[in-house]
């Protein structure tokens, strides 16, 4: 038979697990990639020396670098960072879903 203290602690260990749970399932889930700064607009004509990492900080500066790149590859089926060209046009993933794990 469980006693009133043995109760509690049940009671206490199960609310933290669900508390755990709860922040893992938070970290999982799949995070919204922000909308470009208004100043970037929809697409990004690439100049010369532009990096998909330089569009991701200038359009991007809220959002992990690495999730910004990605979505931008994503959106333009692909594009690398090594084969972007002088007056390419890319677009701008706008509200989107990017997971965290990529």
């Amino acid at each position: 038979m469980m006693t009133v203290l043995g109760a509690m602690a049940s009671v206490i260990v199960g609310l933290w697990l669900a508390v755990a749970l709860w922040h893992v399932s938070q970290w999982l889930r799949p995070t919204p990639l922000l909308a470009p700064l208004p100043e970037c607009g929809t697409h990004w004509i690439v100049r010369a020396g532009d990096t998909l990492w330089h569009v991701a900080r200038t359009c991007y500066p809220h959002v992990d670098r690495r999730m910004a790149v990605d979505a931008i590859q994503t959106a333009n089926h692909g594009a690398h960072a090594g084969r972007l060209r002088q007056g390419q046009r890319l677009v701008l993933p706008g509200e989107t879903e990017v997971s965290v794990d990529g």
